[in-house]
Order: structure tokens, then C-alpha cells, then sequence
């Protein structure tokens, strides 16, 4: 069957590269159609893009670079492997000379049947337009452009869970921002009038930034039920996107409750000027981030975590509150260190009790007290030092105790040895600390 223009509506039952056999059409453009059908050797549905060839009109140059745009979409679908991004399965030619891709087959709707009964909620548009951003931002860093991102490239399935998945498809205009094809004559317009960004629509150079535009368009549809461009056909509507300031919300839909601050990053993506959008699909995703709703944004885009997983926007913790834990941490950590040192002391203490030498500081001491000062008189003394030592003591026995009456401490010889072990934990003296390892001490206050 031959529609009017020439395109020519495949049969139930047509054999398409061996292969797909072909169900019914499921949706058309101005250069291809799109059907339902079979893969009969893996026993799976298939969703089978079919480009109608030229015209007889067409030029050779024009035919040539039909066929170079088939091959630059199907290899780049081909290298593009992202849940958000629709998977190619193969390509090739007919019999009659027309070109085939076989993706996978979407059940559910696109984006703009969505918005058929109005605009979206919030969260959930949000929540849609964040999964385009991600699979636009891995063809971005890959260095492919769609250039042609609208709502009815947007296609959205329901998953056994209940989310909603988002696939971006047709990268029939794509660019490769590091090798561009050059299928682009210089001036030529390509591209949907209401998603068109302003340097694309005055036929300049595009970048990623256009996309960034686009998706700022998708948004603002979702949020309001309209396009912030419209008229009566293309070229008021490409005169609008370049002239025109971007209708607030409030005028386009009064009624409509909108998140504070959405709108403003919603305007970001519309700026006239590329400089002035956002630099990077990185940049968007992080300033939409906090008005997703529903479960963790990973569980349903599948993507490696980067800068946007579901929890990148954290709270900011008040310097006051840091401050505080700083104190109180240092505080426990001395109290800490205070205990570990009396413990090590009290233990140094007991352990030297048994041998009567405490510290050695007090062993000069005792030499040059008063005691022996006294025995010096007795001149025959100097040969037998040793035994009047122990000698004298029992001849003076008066003398020693009141030097044991005086300093208990001083002089925990003999007999007191047994009462200076309670005594010494208490008593924070300057003597009591030269027997601690000090710099042994400073490691728990540290932690």
C-alpha cells in the first residue's frame, strides 16, 4: 500500500533482511517508518526502522549523503550502550534499495502521548526529563550530539517495579562533536521547530549545549502542558525561539504549582546565548537532583554512579556544630589521656614498691641527707664504709624516725615502704611525674 507522498506502508507477514517480519507499523516520520515485527531466529519482538529511499528527483550527492546519514546513525547507535538510550540489534539494506535499523522494542508510550491529558507532576516529570539527561550525558562524553531531542523521541515504559523508564531514540541528525560528518551543508536547518535552540535554528555550529537547550524545552512541557514557543508554523515558531523571552510560568499556567527554583533551572536551559546555559549535562542533572522524587534515581537509569547518584545533594553541615565536635572530641580525648596516665603510674608505682628504690632521683638524696653527714666525725670510719652503714643505723636508731615523720614520701625506705604505694596515686608532685614517658602519653589524646 502507497500513502500520499510515496511512502509505501509494508504488509503483515513482509520478510525484512531474512529475519524480521514485519507486524504492523507502530509509527512514521518524513523519511522513515517504524514497525512492530518479529525476530524469528531469537524469538523476541523488534521495533524495525525503515528509511524510505530518495525520490527519483534526488541528486547523486543527495543520495549519497542519505546513505551515509543511515550508516553514521546506525553505527552510532551501535557504539552507544545505555539504559536510557535505546539498543540497536542490527542494520542493513533491502532487496528494492531501502535501509533498516532493528532496536528494541519499547512497550509504552513516548513522552509527548504523555502530556496528552495535560502536564505532569512535578516529581515525575523531573523524574523522566533526569533520565534523558543521563543518557544524553553518556552520548556527551562520547562525543555524539542528538541534536534532535523532542518529546516524541522520548520513549516511556513502565518496569516491573513500577518505575517509569525513560529511552531516548532516532539519532538520525546526530553529530560527532570530535569528527563531524560534514553531511551538514553550511546554513542548513535540521531539526524540530519547538525544541530548536537558537544557534541551531540560525543554521551555526551546535554543540552539546543545544541538547541542554532541548531538554530544557522537554521540562518545561512536562511542568506546564505546553511549549514555551507556538505558533502558527515553523518559521514563527524558529522566529520566536530567537527573538522572544521565555514565558514565565505564571503567565502560562497560573494554576499550575511549580517547586520554587525548578523554574530558574528550567530558564537556565533556555538561554538565547549557549554561554550562558548550563556547561555540561553534569551540571543540570546536579541542580535537578533535589526535586526527584520516587525511589533512588540508580535503581531505575541502571548507570554507574558518578557526581549524580541519588544522594549527591547532601546537606551542609553548620561550622557552629563542627566546632562543637572539634571541642568535645578534644575534651574526651584529654579526659582519656588522664586516665591512661594515672593508670600507668599507679602501675609504675606498685611494681617498684617490692624492690624499695622508687625513683632515682631520691637515691641522691638520701646519700647527701643529714644522716650520714653525722657519721663523718668518727675518722678511723673511711675503711669499713660498708659495715658501719648498717652498723650506725642500730647505734643512732633516734635519728630515723624523724626523717620518716617528716617526708613520707621522701624517704619510703625499709619499714614505710608499705604505706607509700596509696599515698603516691593522689599526690599529683612534680616527682611523681619524671618517672612517666610523656611522649608515650600523647598518642590517645591525639586519636
Amino acid at each position: 500500500m502507497i500513502l500520499p507522498g510515496g511512502i509505501r506502508v509494508l504488509p503483515a507477514g513482509t520478510l525484512i533482511g531474512g529475519k524480521f517480519r514485519i507486524e504492523h507499523r507502530i509509527a512514521r516520520g518524513g523519511q522513515a517508518s517504524v514497525y512492530l515485527a518479529h525476530q524469528e531466529p531469537l524469538n523476541r519482538p523488534v521495533a524495525l526502522k525503515i528509511l524510505s529511499p530518495p525520490s527519483m528527483e534526488a541528486t547523486d550527492e543527495e543520495r549519497e549523503a542519505f546513505e551515509q546519514r543511515f550508516l553514521l546513525e546506525a553505527r552510532t547507535l551501535g557504539a552507544l550502550d545505555h539504559p536510557n538510550i535505546v539498543t540497536i540489534f542490527d542494520y542493513g539494506e533491502t532487496d528494492d534499495g531501502r535501509y533498516y535499523l532493528a532496536m528494541e522494542y519499547i512497550g509504552g508510550g513516548r513522552f509527548l502521548d504523555l502530556l496528552n491529558t495535560g502536564y505532569l507532576e512535578p516529581g515525575r516529570a523531573v523524574n523522566l526529563v533526569l533520565q534523558v539527561a543521563k543518557g544524553l550525558r553518556y552520548a556527551h562524553k562520547r562525543g555524539v550530539v542528538h541534536r534532535d531531542v523532542k518529546n516524541s523521541n522520548v520513549l516511556v515504559r513502565t518496569l516491573d517495579n513500577g518505575e517509569e523508564q525513560a529511552k531516548v531514540v532516532d539519532f538520525g541528525l546526530v553529530k560527532l562533536s570530535k569528527t563531524d560528518s560534514g553531511l551538514t551543508q553550511t546554513g542548513m536547518i535540521l531539526g524540530s521547530p519547538h525544541f530548536m535552540a537558537p544557534e541551531q535554528a540560525t543554521g551555526q555550529s551546535v554543540d552539546h549545549r543545544a541538547d541542554i537547550y532541548a531538554t530544557g524545552v522537554l521540562l518545561y512541557c512536562g511542568l506546564t502542558g505546553k511549549y514555551p514557543f507556538d505558533g502558527p508554523h515553523a518559521t514563527a515558531i524558529i522566529t520566536a525561539h530567537v527573538t522572544r523571552d521565555v514565558p514565565t510560568f505564571a503567565n502560562i499556567a497560573p494554576r499550575i504549582r511549580i517547586p520554587e527554583g525548578l523554574e530558574a533551572v528550567v530558564r537556565r536551559c533556555l538561554e538565547k546565548k549557549p554561554g550562558r546555559r548550563y556547561p555540561s549535562m553534569d551540571a543540570l542533572i546536579a541542580e535537578l537532583l533535589p526535586y526527584h522524587s520516587g525511589s533512588p534515581f540508580e535503581g531505575v537509569s541502571g548507570e554507574f554512579h558518578t557526581l549524580t547518584a541519588a544522594n549527591a545533594v547532601a546537606p551542609r553541615r553548620d561550622l557552629s556544630s563542627v566546632w562543637a565536635g572539634l571541642v568535645v572530641g578534644g575534651v574526651i580525648a584529654v579526659l582519656v589521656a588522664m586516665l591512661v596516665a594515672t593508670a600507668v603510674l599507679g602501675f609504675q608505682m606498685r611494681e617498684s614498691a617490692p624492690g624499695i628504690e622508687i625513683p632515682t632521683a631520691q637515691q641522691p638524696a638520701a646519700v647527701s641527707s643529714p644522716p650520714p653527714a653525722e657519721v663523718r666525725p668518727t675518722k678511723a670510719a673511711p675503711k669499713p664504709m660498708p659495715a658501719p652503714a648498717t652498723t650506725k643505723p642500730a647505734v643512732e636508731t633516734p635519728a630515723p624516725p624523724p626523717a620518716v615523720t617528716k617526708p613520707k614520701v621522701k624517704k619510703p625506705s625499709s619499714v614505710p615502704a608499705a604505706a607509700s604505694p596509696p599515698a603516691a596515686p593522689p599526690t599529683p608532685s612534680a616527682g611523681d611525674w619524671s618517672d612517666i614517658d610523656l611522649e608515650g602519653q600523647e598518642a590517645p589524646s591525639s586519636e
